[in-house]
């Protein structure tokens, strides 16, 4: 799980770096950016999923499930 605005860099750089190093590990961007800019970002860089912290639990904890793979139901 990873946020896109973070204190010591940028999320994107990040999961950019990230899939570089392992291409095949997961990664939910949590973030309070709602722009589809960020969205269409994590995406191209191979995000798993993309979740606006302003959505309820429940549908954090469904979207971690579908990137666990102990779900059906799509980002």
């Amino acid at each position: 799980m990873l946020d896109i605005g973070l204190p010591e860099g940028d999320g994107l750089e990040i999961l950019r770096r990230l899939k570089a190093h392992f291409p095949h590990i997961s990664v939910l961007i949590y973030s309070a950016q709602q722009s589809n800019h960020y969205l269409r970002s994590a995406q191209v860089l191979g995000a798993s999923g993309y979740l606006v912290k302003s959505q309820r639990m429940a549908q954090l904890l469904s979207a971690i499930l579908a990137v666990l793979g102990r779900s059906r139901q799509p980002l």
